[in-house]
């Protein structure tokens, strides 16, 4: 009895063991670099996907985006410079950074209101606040995984 037992917790232990250990291909989606032209062409499709947009509208749309992610990939090749920049501010100079921020998502948003008609502007003001609390709650778990290793 007692050989059977020891024989199968080695089976199992073997198997577990040679089980294949998972990839990390679900990364590898996320950090690939795509052109500027990719992002735009990846956000309209979902973005006509989910708020059913015309042919006019996603001309438009497609011009705001081109804009926006001109001007991300312009705040991204300087960021390093920024980190260093935003530690030796002072409070008040980082406050006016994140009103300047505040600002241009304001402006992002009116323009796209702008273009889309109220009940796709309500449809996207939903979905941007259902991906934001995903975000916060995968931030969050991030943190917390951070502080038990420290």
């Amino acid at each position: 009895m007692k050989n059977l037992i020891a024989t199968v917790l080695l089976v199992a232990g073997i198997s577990a063991y040679a089980q294949e250990a998972p990839t990390k291909d679900f990364k590898k989606h996320r950090t690939e670099r795509h052109s500027p032209e990719q992002r735009n062409e990846i956000q309209m499709k979902k973005m006509t996907a989910e708020l059913d947009l015309t042919s006019d509208q996603q001309q438009k749309l497609s011009q705001l985006l081109s804009q926006r992610n001109a001007k991300a990939a312009e705040m991204k090749n300087g960021r390093k410079s920024q980190r260093e920049e935003f530690k030796k501010m002072t409070d008040a100079q980082k406050d006016a950074f994140k009103k300047q921020r505040k600002a241009e998502r304001e402006v992002y948003d009116a323009r796209l209101k702008n273009i889309l008609n109220d009940s796709q502007f309500e449809k996207w003001q939903q979905i941007k606040s259902e991906r934001k609390q995903k975000h916060g709650k995968q931030n969050k778990m991030k943190r917390e995984k951070r502080a038990v290793k420290k």
